[in-house]
């Protein structure tokens, strides 16, 4: 059922979490308030984490029940939960479409539990203050992992939208609507999409390319199981266009970014973080079509634009999103905390989460 191996001094415990799919989803219909759920997973884990005997244990993101939920079982050893996003915020249900009960209720439980999160976002920081106004919670900068070096190749799209998993949050009918916006107005561009949907998704997608008489501009490339390949593919159009709703900074803007690929996206909550040295990527509110599109025609009637905007957000990623810098970020952290549990020793203000260093979020989506 598991796994393991020792690759350069590194223990590695793997396990399929889809082994109980059948009897998981019957708990969850049954007990859909429960906390028991994903039982054979927990128990993997915890058989896991009693070997290992860790002085600390990091929990990446607590909105996937499938492997979050062995952190309900973790007793005694202090846990960290670098955080991905909040699942249980109201943005979650009106910006992706849907929300499911027992992933918000298990995040919530889990954010009552935990001690320390790591935090990247002013708003994901007043969520889980909400949540537990007791925890403590750092700074951090998410890892990232920097694309691979990949070939300059001649374009043949002009707009990329690109994710693993395209959906209501990631934008992908929101750039179709903007392409469709500016063939309206006469302007003609190409667009490929390039990741998986869900099936009802990607039959509002072509709809809409297809009522809108969008065929011979729009390329569905679909999934690419290798990342390397995914990139070649992201490589082949001039800018990416990337609508994102939800997420603080999305690792998809940090990777065309690297890709060298100028970048018309939305205001989030950290979106405007990437300007605050200069116009970087371009922004537009949540929802503005308009706006999103006259972006998009900026960059088609500018190429001395999109060269400053790609060099501004390359310069910014090289230097920000770093994991050296990350990395070291993090061990920092666990340090502090091992160091307050065992011998009180106050974690220093600095590697704290101050709001007030980062933007505010108010009025960005509604509040």
């Amino acid at each position: 059922m598991c796994q393991e191996f020792n690759l350069d001094g590194i223990h590695y415990h793997f396990y399929n979490p889809d082994h109980l799919k059948n009897y998981d989803s019957f708990m969850t219909k049954t007990f859909p308030n429960s906390m028991n759920h994903y039982l054979l997973n927990r128990y993997l884990v915890k058989r896991i984490i009693r070997k290992i005997k860790p002085d600390i244990v990091n929990l990446i993101g607590a909105e996937n029940p499938y492997y979050s939920s062995a952190a309900l079982d973790i007793k005694g050893i202090p846990i960290y939960l670098t955080v991905q996003t909040v699942y249980s915020n109201d943005n979650a249900k009106q910006l992706s479409g849907s929300l499911d009960p027992y992933r918000a209720a298990l995040e919530k439980e889990l954010y009552r539990r935990v001690y320390y999160v790591g935090c990247e976002g002013k708003m994901h920081y007043d969520l889980i203050r909400k949540m537990n106004p007791e925890i403590t919670i750092f700074k951090m900068l998410f890892p990232y992992k920097k694309p691979a070096l990949v070939e300059a190749v001649e374009p043949e799209f002009d707009f990329v939208n690109f994710a693993g998993r395209m959906g209501e949050s990631k934008g992908g009918l929101d750039a179709l609507e903007a392409l469709a916006h500016l063939k309206r107005q006469g302007i003609t561009a190409s667009l490929n999409l390039v990741g998986r949907a869900a099936p009802e998704y990607q039959r509002k997608m072509e709809t809409f390319v297809k009522d809108n008489g969008l065929s011979d501009q729009v390329t569905f490339s679909g999934y690419f199981k290798e990342h390397i390949d995914m990139f070649r593919q992201v490589k082949k159009s001039r800018f990416a266009l990337l609508p994102i709703k939800l997420d603080v900074i999305s690792s998809t803007i940090i990777e065309a970014a690297h890709l060298g690929l100028p970048i018309v996206t939305y205001i989030t909550s950290g979106t405007p973080y990437l300007n605050r040295d200069g116009e970087a990527v371009l922004l537009s509110n949540i929802g503005d079509i308009k706006g999103l599109a006259n972006n998009m025609k900026r960059l088609l009637e500018n190429p001395e634009l999109g060269e400053t905007l790609s060099n501004a957000a390359t310069r910014l990623v090289d230097k920000d999103f770093d994991n050296r810098k990350s990395t070291k970020s993090l061990l920092d952290n666990f340090a502090a905390i091992l160091e307050y549990e065992r011998n009180g020793t106050p974690i220093p203000e600095e590697m704290l989460f101050n709001p007030d260093d980062y933007p505010d979020y108010k009025g960005v989506y509604g509040g």
